[in-house]
């Protein structure tokens, strides 16, 4: 598959929608394919040096739906502002990186780890600039998906719904159950079929 061309697929609905199960359940489906990428990754990294902090601690505290949006005594800036893990990728992205480097700073890393032959499965997109360095990485071949779930919204959240002209866009509500796995696989399909048609 190297000669293939990569496509990009893209999970985007607020915190607790299922992005992450949503991702895995691809993974799981088609293993040979698909690729579970973050635009986050390089956000994890640069936080982790930012705030001086184990990176094995930061991923527990960061992974635990208890401790991710809470303040911790681990993320504290000047010794005095104490930051949940999220509050603190937020302001790592918002208010040092993206100013530095510019709004599509997260998204330039992201396109350098996109693979030729894979469908490559972001778990969080919520950003417009961020989707411009992978949308030309991948010459337009990109998939939106937008997930909803009641009782989620991104009020404790910087990112957003992401629109973009002339792309594949789908609305998936997660009702908690199984159809929400089984739409995901059939929206995956149907974009692999659409892009890729019989070089598979």
């Amino acid at each position: 598959m190297k000669n293939t061309p990569p496509i990009a697929i893209i999970l985007n609905g607020p915190p607790g929608s299922g992005k992450d199960e949503g991702a895995k359940t691809i993974i799981a489906h088609d293993p040979i394919h698909a690729k579970h990428l973050e635009f986050k990754t390089q956000l994890f990294e640069h936080t982790i040096d930012l705030f001086e902090i184990d990176a094995d601690l930061f991923y527990s505290l960061y992974n635990d739906r208890r401790t991710k949006e809470e303040p911790s005594i681990h993320l504290t800036l000047d010794g005095v502002e104490l930051f949940s893990p999220r509050e603190a990728l937020i302001h790592t992205s918002e208010n040092v990186y993206k100013p530095r480097y510019g709004k599509d700073y997260f998204g330039e890393c992201a396109a350098r780890s996109i693979a030729t032959g894979c469908i490559n499965v972001f778990s969080d997109g919520g950003f417009r600039e961020e989707l411009n360095p992978v949308i030309r990485m991948v010459d337009g071949r990109v998939a939106l998906i937008h997930l909803h779930r009641e009782g989620c919204d991104f009020s404790k959240d910087s990112r957003d719904y992401v629109l973009v002209d002339n792309t594949l866009t789908f609305n998936i509500t997660n009702y908690g159950n199984e159809s929400y796995y089984t739409e995901i696989i059939n929206i995956y399909n149907y974009v692999k079929s659409y892009f890729w048609g019989s070089k598979i």
